[in-house]
C-alpha cells in the first residue's frame, strides 16, 4: 500500500505564500524509515553539505492523490530535476 509524505525544501518559510512551491507531496511504498534512509543516500537529507529537504512529514491521512508531485523511487530522476530546479543547487544524478 503507497503511503503518503510532505517534503519540505529548505528555504521553505510558513508565514509566507511566496514559499509555498518548497513543498512537495510524494507517494511511495516505503515507510518514513526507508523513505529517509532513501533520502540520505540519495545526498538530498539529512547532515550532508547537499542535503536540501529540511523536514519529511507523515501524511496519514491522505488517501487519494491530488496535489501529489512525485511517486517515489519511480520517478526518482524527475524528482531530483525538481528539487534541483527548485533550490537552485545541483544534484548529482544517477547515471
Amino acid at each position: 500500500m503507497k503511503k503518503f509524505f510532505e517534503l519540505v525544501l529548505k528555504g521553505f518559510d510558513g508565514s509566507s505564500d511566496a514559499t509555498d512551491h518548497l513543498i512537495l507531496w510524494v507517494k511511495t511504498s516505503f515507510d518514513m524509515d526507508e523513505l529517509v534512509g532513501w533520502l540520505i543516500e540519495e545526498g538530498l537529507y539529512g547532515d550532508c553539505e547537499s542535503a536540501v529537504i529540511h523536514a519529511v512529514l507523515n501524511l496519514p491521512d491522505v488517501v487519494d492523490e491530488p496535489g501529489l508531485d512525485f511517486d517515489l523511487p519511480l520517478q526518482a530522476a524527475e524528482f531530483k530535476l525538481r528539487v534541483s530546479a527548485l533550490c537552485a543547487q545541483p544534484i548529482e544524478m544517477d547515471q
